[in-house]
């Protein structure tokens, strides 16, 4: 419900709001940030790399007509087969994130590109790597003792959390630091992380928007965010569904001004 608001600006409440929508997509059209940058000439992809479904009936032409793209990265289609991790089980994050923009960019390799991807390794029971490679496709080869991996035991689970969290921020800086100057990546929690958190804790989560481009980030003035990475208390609080239009009105009008080759 959290991705399909964010993606949608529309506030999805409950799975009853989130079925209706999806199944009469046809009544009540809706558009997307996917549709929004296929307009605008972006290739967009969305990346539903967790493993373990292959053999489940996923309705995915219907998923991926009310999100508003075409194409999809499956956990087959990353011909993954090392060591996998957390529910799924899945390739860690490293090497899906890495490989999952091989492959649209080979696939597009003359358009900007929009993927939406939700990452893995930080999720509940936190059964993660903790161990960066140089190179991702190592993450292919390499035996268990490699990775550094937490364990999933429940007496562990706080700690384990700090250890996700800290291997997510590691795979996402290098994932950041690898693009070109003029890539935009947004990142948003969707919810707090379970069995930590009480009911005494909020459903908040932060959103953050990450570029190179320095005339982005200056130029757009995004009056609902802090200007760096800390978190603070004195702005205004965003909802999921409120980002697509705050984000998209900036975003439109600024490469309206100054064209790039932005993904």
């Amino acid at each position: 419900m959290a991705y399909s608001s964010f993606l949608m600006g529309i506030k999805i409440t409950s799975d009853l709001l989130y079925r209706k929508l999806f199944h009469e997509r046809e009544k009540y059209k809706t558009q997307s940030i996917f549709t929004i940058l296929e307009e605008l000439g972006y290739a967009t992809t969305l990346i539903a790399a967790v493993g373990g479904y292959e053999n489940f009936t996923i309705e995915w032409e219907e998923t991926l007509s009310f999100l508003g793209t075409k194409n999809v990265i499956k956990f087959k289609d990353l011909d993954y087969t090392g060591e996998k991790f957390n529910f799924g089980p899945s390739a860690p994050d490293q090497y899906m994130l890495q490989k999952s923009r091989a492959l649209i960019k080979e696939k597009y390799p003359n358009q900007p590109i929009s993927f939406f991807v939700e990452t893995i390794n930080s999720h509940a029971n936190f059964e993660t790597p903790t161990h960066l490679f140089k190179n991702w496709e190592e993450c292919n080869l390499a035996n268990r003792n490699a990775f550094k991996p937490t364990t999933a035991l429940e007496k562990n689970i706080k700690e384990n959390y700090f250890l996700a969290i800290d291997y997510q921020l590691k795979t996402i800086t290098d994932f950041v630091l690898s693009e070109n100057e003029h890539s935009i990546f947004v990142i948003f929690g969707d919810h707090q992380p379970p069995l930590l958190t009480t009911t005494k804790n909020s459903f908040k989560s932060p959103i953050h928007i990450i570029s190179k481009d320095k005339a982005f980030i200056t130029d757009v003035k995004l009056e609902r965010f802090n200007s760096t990475v800390e978190i603070h208390n004195n702005k205004q609080e965003l909802g999921h569904e409120d980002f697509k239009f705050l984000f998209l009105d900036k975003f439109i009008t600024y490469f309206q001004e100054k064209p790039t080759s932005s993904s």
